[in-house]
């Protein structure tokens, strides 16, 4: 279904479609489309006001076990870790998790194929290529890892680098993304540190030649970014930069990602550039870099 098609959509017709996917265990590859332009309307609709709570309750439930954490979509959704975008989610997305159970791959196989998640793929790997440029050019390089999740990034980086010479500092707020990352990079300890601590709070007298936020600034608000921003540039050492991931408000996903309520504060290129400035940094020293599919942005604010 075209997207000037998208007043077509009835509440009977939209719940006959819920039905069949779910009678059928999700979406066939050529129904994706379709599905992607329902959750546009549905999002529409509740924008509009058209669609209240109650009725996006009621669909949620149609949707049955494809809406529990047993799907991908489903654990978004109820958020057993009580937040959105928590680390057992991004590292699910980053390893292309799909369940073996057939009542819910399909629905994983859509999931996994929104361009908001093959953009957090390419989050990891554009992290990946940022660190290995970094080492390059730095001796004894000092990286800063804010909101660090599951630590896939830096793991995957070290796998590919074994003897890269840096150390990492990862910090987040989230414990068990701390237990779970510390787990995964026990083969790297000697070079990665794994902190539970609150960003807002964080001091040190370090200062690092990269630090890297790939998705906490996605839920900070104007006012909480500019305060951020002002206080990991402070932590950067001279010749470093400051680099900080941010959804596009060019993502194709983002309806399907607000109906399981993941709710992110997506920023143009114009915007983080103007929010970067009003922190007093010089325009000459900001550039914004993309992934692949244009939906994650990455400011990038230098220091001489």
């Amino acid at each position: 279904m075209e997207g000037h098609e998208i007043d077509k959509w009835q509440q009977p017709d939209i719940a006959d479609f819920v039905r069949q996917l779910v009678d059928k265990w999700g979406p066939e590859p050529h129904e994706y489309g379709k599905l992607t332009n329902l959750f546009d309307v549905l999002d529409a609709q509740r924008k509009s006001g058209l669609l209240h709570q109650d009725k996006l309750s009621v669909l949620w439930e149609m949707f049955g076990e494809a809406m529990t954490p047993k799907t991908m979509q489903g654990f978004v959704a109820r958020k057993p870790h009580g937040y959105a975008g928590d680390y057992e989610v991004i590292d699910k997305i980053y390893t292309q998790k799909v369940s073996h159970d057939i009542r819910f791959s399909k629905w994983d196989f859509f999931f996994q194929g929104t361009s908001a998640c093959r953009a957090v793929r390419n989050r990891k790997q554009y992290f990946i290529e940022l660190l290995a440029e970094t080492v390059q050019k730095n001796e004894n390089t000092k990286i800063l890892n804010v909101g660090s999740g599951p630590g896939r990034d830096v793991y995957d980086f070290f796998c590919l680098y074994p003897e890269a010479i840096v150390s990492i500092d990862c910090i987040d707020l989230d414990v068990n993304a701390i237990a779970f990352s510390d787990t995964l990079c026990q083969d790297y300890k000697d070079r990665i540190s794994f902190s539970n601590r609150n960003i807002f709070r964080f001091r040190t007298m370090k200062r690092y030649d990269l630090v890297w936020s790939a998705g906490l600034f996605d839920y900070l608000d104007d006012r909480l970014f500019k305060h951020l921003l002002t206080h990991l540039y402070s932590l950067v050492a001279g010749n470093g930069q400051l680099v900080i991931g941010n959804f596009s408000e060019a993502n194709p996903s983002r309806a399907y990602m607000e109906f399981g309520e993941w709710l992110l504060l997506h920023r143009k290129s114009e915007k983080l550039k103007a929010l970067a400035e009003e922190c007093g940094i010089d325009p000459n020293m900001i550039k914004v870099g993309s992934e692949p599919e244009g939906v994650n942005l990455f400011l990038h604010v230098e220091k001489s």
